[in-house]
């Protein structure tokens, strides 16, 4: 509760972008930078599974505060990152990871470490979607012909399971959850554009839509540029995307790799998300050389 409350509050000289998770172990940290809607709560859930040796700190977006972005790009917003863990951790290695919209700045993020000569071994990008213009998904033959090569290599038991969770997914996300968010966003934008005429602040409840928006506004004409880490982990999750890279092979090429993970692309900005995505980050930063410990700052 406390920690929601910060999140939320006007006060500016409570408010610090860099929020510790964990700061005990040997291993480098692993800074998270907040999704879409500037929140890095769910980086709690990473703290469990991934243990007790795992330092991990969360970026989140000022404008979370009631206060407007300075940043008027990426590029700005990035250097503003990553001046904040270099403070924390002057040496590197630097290991990040963004869910959805919080991996282009990861990259961005990691771009401007590699040009100043810092070590940028991973960059996990949790269902991130490459900036740019809307990559053409496969085909409508493709796709069935990818679902029916599944069945033919699986026996009747994983078959039926397949195809009751291929439809419930289908159905869960255009009955439910595609409309209802529709809903939800139109009514908040109104709420949000009223208190904007006015002049007043944005109600806590309607920042992380606020920011939201924000980001949108900044992702306009971004684009991912090199020099682009070693390795580039994509966790693929089943949700509304079809495109199978997210758009981030041509963009990264031989660094691309991809993890499949459970649940849809909305549940990776959700505490239990960590129950999975922990695992797979745990793999990874096992490659990762121990560097220096980090020290302290403020506690999520």
């Amino acid at each position: 509760i406390a920690s929601l409350a910060l999140m939320l509050s006007d006060d500016a000289s409570a408010w610090d972008a860099l929020l510790a998770v964990r700061t005990e172990g040997s291993k480098p940290p692993l800074f998270v930078v907040h999704d879409g809607g500037g929140s890095v709560l769910y980086s709690r859930g990473l703290a469990a599974a991934l243990g007790p040796d795992q330092p991990i700190y969360g970026l989140r977006c000022e404008a979370l505060n009631g206060s407007p972005l300075r940043e008027g790009s990426y590029p700005e917003l990035a250097a503003t990152y990553v001046r904040r863990i270099q403070a924390l951790y002057p040496d590197g290695p630097y290991v990040l990871y963004g869910v959805s919209l919080g991996g282009v700045i990861a990259l961005e993020m990691a771009r401007q470490l590699i040009e100043s000569g810092n070590d940028v071994p991973l960059v996990a990008l949790g269902d991130t979607i490459a900036p740019g213009p809307p990559v053409r998904p496969i085909p409508r033959a493709e796709r069935h012909a990818a679902h029916v090569q599944t069945l033919r290599q699986s026996d009747w038991p994983q078959r039926l399971e397949y195809v009751f969770g291929l439809v419930r997914r289908t159905l869960a996300y255009r009955v439910w959850e595609a409309p209802r968010e529709r809903r939800i966003n139109r009514k908040e934008d109104r709420r949000i554009d009223l208190a904007v005429a006015r002049g007043e602040s944005i109600p806590p409840s309607l920042r992380g839509r606020h920011v939201t928006r924000e980001h949108g506004r900044l992702l306009a004409g971004h684009e991912a540029r090199p020099p682009f880490p070693s390795r580039v982990l994509l966790l693929r999750t089943d949700g509304p995307f079809d495109t199978p890279d997210r758009g981030w092979g041509p963009i990264v090429g031989s660094a691309l790799e991809i993890v499949d993970l459970p649940g849809t692309h909305s549940d990776l900005g959700r505490e239990a998300s960590g129950a999975y995505v922990g695992p797979a980050l745990r793999r990874e930063l096992g490659l990762v050389a121990v560097g220096p410990s980090a020290p302290e700052a403020m506690g999520l």
